[in-house]
Parts: C-alpha cells; sequence; structure tokens
C-alpha cells in the first residue's frame, strides 16, 4: 500500500486489529519524499480486512487512506503441521539423516537450516522429500 503525503510527515498504519507497528511479519517503509509503505511478508488470512494508512504533517492536518485487502484461501487450505518432531537418526553408511513429516494443503516448501544458514543440496547435503516425509543427510 501507499500513501502521498507532506514531505514532512509522519504515517501511522491499522488494520482490524488497531495500529500496526514494525514486526516480523510488518515493515513500515517511508522514502523521505513522501510516500509510505508497508510491506508483509508472509501474508497471511488475518491480514484480510480494511487496511487504512494516516498521516499527520507537523502542521497537524491528517490525511486518510484506506484500502480493503480480500484473500481468495482455497477451501482444502491446511496450514503446514509437523506431525513427528525433528530426529536425528545415524544411517548404516554412517551419514547423519534429519527426518520430520509435514502436512500441509498445498503441500509445503521445506527449509532445512543449521546455525541460522539455510542448507542447499550439494556436497555435504542431500535432502529428499516424498509426500510428507522430508529427509536432509549430512555426510
Amino acid at each position: 500500500m501507499l500513501s502521498q503525503g507532506d514531505i514532512l510527515s509522519v504515517a501511522s498504519w491499522y488494520n482490524t486489529d488497531g495500529r500496526v507497528e514494525t514486526a516480523e511479519r510488518y515493515k513500515l517503509i517511508e522514502d523521505g519524499l513522501g510516500v509510505y509503505m508497508i510491506e508483509i511478508k508472509p501474508s497471511e488470512s488475518c491480514d484480510a480486512g480494511e487496511w487504512k494508512c494516516a498521516v499527520t504533517s507537523f502542521e497537524g492536518c491528517v490525511g486518510i487512506s484506506t484500502c480493503a485487502v480480500n484473500m481468495d484461501i482455497p477451501r482444502n487450505y491446511r496450514k503446514p503441521r509437523f506431525m513427528e518432531s525433528l530426529r536425528a537418526v545415524l544411517t548404516e553408511e554412517g551419514l547423519v539423516s534429519f527426518e520430520c513429516k509435514v502436512v500441509g494443503f498445498p503441500t509445503p516448501v521445506l527449509k532445512w537450516f543449521k546455525d541460522g544458514h539455510e542448507l542447499k543440496p550439494g556436497d555435504v547435503y542431500q535432502l529428499t522429500g516424498s509426500n510428507s516425509f522430508y529427509n536432509q543427510y549430512s555426510k
């Protein structure tokens, strides 16, 4: 969403739950030229509804812009859920296999992390998955 206001102004964002502050999923952006934005990552069904941007200039003038956010969520949508906790298994080949079972619809995209860094398939890591069972092998 964008709102243009005076260059010397302050923007406040609101949704159906009230005032929105910068948080894990919400990033409030100001370009310094009077354009204010809110970035929502990832969006969730609770983000549907009316959103409002109130811009107040330092002279006290208020401008308000509203927007209705509609979300088309499939009826059979199911939030990703871990059916089994992550477990480490030592294979016969001496590899460590981390296994978990995840369900959801559409099929969840699973990412593996070690020490805060995403693991990518390659020489050291092998990532596999089928149905709802996922493996990460470390060599």
